[in-house]
């Protein structure tokens, strides 16, 4: 049967979610590897996993015991995967025999990993299903309701720690969101000229949107021309190209925002021109300036989908901006020349007027029009003969001269020839003319300003619904530490309402904790911030709760701060998750003594009995053999050689339990040093063998030394007992760097080899893949090794081919600066 993935793996907002995350081929953590650890130990399986279901992969945030090459590249093809079946459904994936489902029997997992078992419990983020934490099996098992809940409760351990990320992303993603607008505001406005509010704008639509350029274009005449540019584009400033052409055309034929997630699939673009520039994201605004759009501000990305819905609504915010400024530069640059025309003759006023776009009516006394200039028809749609003679009522309802005397600048309502309403600005000053008094008003169509404004106050709107919908507690205070804000979450976290708050201190402070707060509250306002803060706040109740605080100061206009604010999230969750999982870790390793305290004590008292059993035989052999006949005799041969392999098992027991039980402090270790004194204690068996054991270039670890000694003569035994018939051994054992300020130490031989598929059957306790009349021993050796390794915070695997020899790889930590004492 093909290879086919559920839907819900490709699913574009499930793939989101995941790349919010960030957890995506990071290096691991030890908050994640300690739930894996716990999960192997207490379901007693060999292979543990954190794993995220990517759109063509399974990528391993956690792995314990997993074979090569997958423990090394940490992910794995979807070919292999159990878990993106359980991203399904919100419960437990269980399989006891993938042999026997239908869905996984013919996954390579099953006939190339012998993954057998498996339980998974999903793990979701925004709503989505990311990915499990899982255990499997290379055996059968009838997975028990205990088993299921016991990983469930150390998934939600996982899920918190993911829940925590995104908290602490969502809290400084809003903070640094809401710092950057008040910032973008401030600087604009204080940019001055026209050309500094265009480059202000520029910047920083870069910078809060992440863009690759911005681009401010206005037109002139049949052309647009780059007024302003940055990042990639900045080389433009100045060109030109056709107006109605480019991405400026798009905005300014629809007169309206327009967004392009991936110009690949939008109606419109050139794809392969917009490939070639760099331009997979565009969002293009138009700009309103006195007359009408006189301008576009657009952003590009070479990524698609590279833009959010914030990221909208902040270029839409710097347009609104950029239209207000250009605005008022183009107002004063007419009021300056209606002046200085003024003074001139009449006939050079009428020929002004006439080429203004803002409306302009002489009304004498009596109300009626006397003059109108041509942009009063683009206004009012009538005609500008058609308005001489007309009472001004026809245009302003509800507006006299009498009314107008005195008006300098004032908001009105018009109305067009259609019976439509005009919202307009409207300034009128009076002079006589030979004893007449006229009236002139000049009459600016405000539509477009108005719906600008409109536009900001959205903006406004969604950056209020951002903080009310917030999970966090978003507070604002001021210089003196009374609130300004305080949003649901502070209301449902905290229990006091706004209005109880709002103007006054924080209630939250408990009474031993107010110095320290008023010292942290000062520092902030002299411009340090605080991330992940944890303390101890009152509800309203009077009850306690942790939370974790992040707090940044809010700046002002003289370049100070005006005040702080401050996310707060209630973390109860949070730790009573952490307090279970330290209680499962104490048990566990509580367990774990008593066990090897059993083994040790238990195995030390066997061998009294036992020597009595080897001594009695050896006196029965030297003083009896004779009367005993052959029969008897072969029974006492049997007897004594069962009595040496029940030594040697309790001997090697010893051994294993004395890892932990005789274990001594870290200390540096010459690795390549002890090696070559392994070497020279096997010296025996190396010229027996006719072997060849080469040593590279060791590091020094800090560690146990007696137990890297009997690590490393454990793993050269092994390759000189397992060889071939007829072929010499050689052994060659080398170290190189590996990630996390780990070393790896490879040895490898050209022995029997083995079939991976036994790999973890291998490190398993008394486990041995031959008989013993093949091979002696008793199957603890590599156990030990496993054992070694784990306890010095590092692990072991190996691969081979059966036939062609093996190689085992040994991580151990470089250093444990961050430790101390015994494991």
């Amino acid at each position: 049967m093909p290879f086919t993935s559920p839907p819900i793996v490709h699913a574009p907002g499930r793939l989101a979610a995941l790349g919010r995350t960030g957890l995506l081929d990071t290096l691991p953590e030890e908050s994640f590897d300690r739930l894996t650890r716990l999960a192997s130990r207490l379901l007693n399986t060999p292979i543990a996993l954190v794993c995220l279901i990517d759109q063509d992969r399974q990528f391993f945030k956690s792995a314990v015991g997993l074979g090569e090459p997958w423990a090394s590249r940490r992910e794995m093809p979807l070919a292999y995967s159990y878990c993106q079946h359980a991203l399904e459904s919100a419960v437990p994936l269980v399989v006891d025999d993938a042999r026997l489902n239908p869905v996984l029997a013919d996954s390579p997992a099953v006939s190339e990993n012998g993954s057998l078992a498996y339980v998974g419990v999903p793990l979701t983020s925004e709503g989505e299903s990311l990915g499990t934490l899982c255990v499997v099996d290379t055996r059968v098992r009838h997975w028990t309701d205990e088993d299921v809940q016991t990983l469930a409760d150390l998934a939600a351990g996982a899920q918190a720690e993911i829940d925590l990320r995104r908290a602490g992303r969502l809290a400084r993603a809003g903070q640094q969101y809401l710092r950057a607008l008040v910032d973008a505001q401030q600087a604009v406005s204080a940019a001055g000229t026209l050309p500094r509010v265009m480059r202000e704008v520029v910047l920083r639509a870069c910078l809060l949107t992440r863009a690759d350029a911005a681009v401010v274009e206005t037109p002139d005449g049949n052309e647009m021309v780059c007024r302003a540019a940055c990042g990639t584009a900045e080389h433009t400033v100045g060109a030109r190209h056709p107006l109605g052409t480019g991405i400026s055309g798009l905005a300014l034929g629809a007169g309206e925002l327009f967004h392009a997630a991936d110009t690949d699939e939008a109606v419109g673009f050139d794809a392969d021109a917009c490939r070639a520039a760099g331009m997979r994201s565009v969002i293009t605004v138009p700009f309103a300036g006195v007359d009408g759009i006189d301008g576009v501000l657009h952003v590009t990305c070479g990524r698609p989908h590279a833009f959010s819905e914030a990221d909208v609504n902040t270029v839409q915010l710097l347009a609104t901006l950029l239209g207000a400024a250009l605005q008022q530069d183009q107002r004063l640059a007419r009021e300056q020349a209606l002046v200085a025309e003024l003074g001139q003759s009449e006939e050079r006023y009428r020929a002004v007027v006439e080429t203004l776009n803002e409306a302009v009516l002489a009304i004498d006394d009596e109300g009626v029009i006397r003059f109108a200039n041509p942009a009063a028809e683009a206004i009012f749609g009538y005609a500008a003969p058609e308005l001489a003679g007309q009472p001004v009522r026809l245009l302003l309802p509800g507006h006299t001269p009498g009314h107008l005397a005195g008006v300098r600048t004032a908001e009105a309502r018009g109305v067009h020839r259609t019976g439509r309403e005009i919202p307009l600005e409207a300034s009128f000053a009076e002079y006589r003319r030979g004893g007449e008094r006229i009236h002139v008003g000049v009459l600016r169509d405000v539509t477009d300003r108005m719906r600008a404004e409109r536009e900001a106050r959205e903006a406004g709107d969604a950056l209020r619904a951002l903080v009310n919908a917030s999970p966090l507690a978003i507070i604002t205070l001021d210089e003196r530490g009374d609130v300004t804000l305080w949003n649901p979450a502070a209301e449902r976290i905290f229990g006091w309402a706004a209005d109880e708050v709002l103007g006054r201190p924080v209630p939250f402070v408990p009474e031993r904790f107010r110095d320290e707060h008023r010292t942290r509250r000062e520092q902030v306002l002299a411009g340090a911030e605080i991330s992940g803060l944890e303390a101890l706040r009152l509800r309203r109740d009077g009850t306690l709760m942790p939370v974790s605080v992040s707090v940044a100061p809010l700046p002002g206009r003289d370049g100070g701060a005006r005040g702080l604010v401050s996310f707060t999230e209630d973390i109860t969750q949070r730790l009573e998750t952490r307090g279970q999982l330290e209680a499962y870790s104490r048990e566990l390793e509580r367990s774990n003594r008593e066990l090897q305290d059993f083994a040790y004590v238990a195995s030390h008292d066997l061998q009294e009995p036992l020597r009595k059993i080897q001594a009695f035989g050896d006196r029965l052999q030297s003083q009896y053999a004779a009367g005993l006949g052959e029969e008897g005799a072969d029974y006492l041969r049997r007897m004594q050689a069962a009595a040496m392999r029940m030594r040697s098992l309790i001997q090697d027991l010893l051994a294993f339990a004395r890892v932990t039980s005789q274990a001594r402090p870290f200390a540096p270790v010459p690795l390549e040093q002890v090696a070559h004194e392994v070497a020279g204690d096997l010296q025996a068996r190396i010229d027996e063998t006719g072997a060849r054991v080469e040593i590279g270039a060791l590091p020094q670890v800090e560690a146990d030394a007696s137990q890297m000694r009997q690590l490393l003569q454990n793993l050269i035994a092994n390759a000189l007992k397992f060889h071939r018939d007829g072929v010499a051994p050689v052994v060659r054992i080398t170290a190189a760097p590996a990630e996390g300020g780990m070393t790896a130490i490879r040895v490898r031989d050209n022995g029997i080899g083995f079939d991976e598929r036994y790999l973890d059957r291998i490190f398993t306790p008394f486990e041995r893949l031959h008989g013993r009349r093949e091979y002696e021993g008793t199957g603890i050796g590599l156990a030990i090794c496993r054992k070694i390794a784990e306890r010095h915070g590092g692990g072991i695997t190996a691969h081979s081919t059966p036939g062609e020899g093996a190689t085992f790889v040994v991580t151990l930590p470089v250093s444990h600066s961050a430790q101390t004492g015994v494991r």
